[in-house]
């Protein structure tokens, strides 16, 4: 399983496109499967490095335009080549970074399992999550509860940790998710005492489905109410699993209940906070001078609008600029892209000392990083780096 999931994920960034097959390999990222589907032409080209003018290291447009689809024809242009001569690499397409990690085939994995069902309503789900006014504790024992990550009796039973998956609390079923927070005798007392109920008729095999069902269409005071009551289940049972302390339901309500009403008190009284000061522009020392990048990006026509702006120790402005690009991949290469126009122009200008600032920490953190990455917005990246 692990070979087999390595090697669907497994393709090539463009460096000089010797080594990449145009027909075999995975080399296109925004391609379904990562690879050209057209079927090769007798006697056409066969590597990628046929597709490139090496010399301005730019893609022939005319070449591929008569070998391609409109779709693939698109997608390829959106490949970014280095200016910088550089190899081709092999990368994990699994992930933007194109390093492969346990985390990520695990991630992987996850996604390829039967989830289609819970697929649909997850967005919903976190968009009115992360919002709600509640203790960030909180917030991430429910994303572990929803993500399946919670270690329930069921969980340590099938990775062999526990002898059995009965509920250690009721003895008369298997300890799910489900099972612990709503269909145990110890906690059917504790939702009624809330005032949350729900049809038992109904065949809600998890606990996805049964959350779904509880807060589908509810107001956010109910979600806050159904998620503060499930971390206080978890909570109980960790408190008596772990340790051996039983909470009574009787307190473990009043705790539901006095959250509840704490925070709708505090909610109340917090003034709303504003940041001060905290996009102030600072200038460089004397003889720096800083450059400030910014890019806008549509997604549906992979475009980007780059702009930048240098100024001196005084804050005297010594020069900017606006650029328009085609075939952007995302808004993180439009902002290394901005970064590099912003560089470029320095460089063109004669200055030699420029300290760069952006609001993208990916591309910050990606210049400053030693040696080279495997993402295709480190083409770019290799380009910045160059004008050190």
């Amino acid at each position: 399983m692990a070979r087999g999931l390595l090697e669907c994920k497994l393709g090539w960034r463009v460096g000089t496109g010797e080594n990449i097959s145009i027909w075999q390999d995975r080399w296109v990222p925004q391609l379904v499967g990562n690879k050209i589907n057209t079927q090769p032409i007798h006697g056409s080209v066969q590597t990628v490095s046929q597709q490139i003018d090496q010399e301005n290291r730019i893609w022939k447009e005319e070449l591929i335009s008569s070998l391609f689809s409109d779709e693939e024809v698109e997608a390829i242009k959106c490949i970014p080549l280095s200016k910088t001569r550089c190899d081709d690499c092999q990368v994990w397409q699994g992930e933007k970074t194109g390093q492969y990690i346990v985390r990520n085939g695990y991630k992987e994995l996850m996604s390829q399992s039967d989830t289609t069902e819970i697929s649909e309503d997850i967005q919903m789900v976190f968009k009115k999550l992360w919002p709600l006014s509640i203790p960030a504790k909180i917030k991430i024992t429910m994303w572990r509860a929803l993500r399946g990550f919670l270690q329930t009796g069921q969980v340590l039973f099938n990775r062999r940790i526990r002898n059995s998956a009965i509920c250690s609390r009721c003895n008369l079923g298997s300890e799910s998710l489900l099972h612990v927070v709503a269909d145990c005798n110890n906690v059917k007392e504790i939702w009624d005492g809330i005032g949350i109920s729900w049809d038992s008729n109904l065949n809600l095999e998890t606990f996805w489905h049964w959350f779904i069902h509880l807060v589908q269409h509810k107001a956010e005071r109910i979600w806050e109410k159904v998620v503060i009551a499930i971390w206080a289940i978890w909570w109980a049972h960790n408190k008596q699993v772990m340790e051996g302390i039983s909470t009574t339901r009787q307190s473990t309500i009043a705790k539901i209940l006095c959250m509840v009403e704490e925070l709708k008190v505090l909610n109340e009284k917090l003034p709303v906070i504003k940041a001060v000061g905290s996009d102030c522009w600072r200038p460089p020392q004397e003889p720096w001078v800083k450059l400030n990048f910014d890019a806008a990006y549509k997604t549906q026509t992979n475009k980007s609008c780059s702009g930048f702006i240098m100024r001196d120790g005084r804050g005297k402005v010594m020069g900017s600029g606006v650029t328009h690009h085609g075939n952007v991949s995302d808004a993180f290469m439009a902002e290394a892209v901005a970064c590099f126009q912003g560089l470029l122009f320095a460089k063109e200008t004669g200055f030699t000392t420029v300290e760069v600032e952006g609001d993208s920490r990916t591309v910050i953190e990606k210049i400053n990083q030693e040696g080279f990455g495997r993402a295709d917005l480190d083409s770019v990246i290799l380009d910045i780096k160059s004008m050190r």
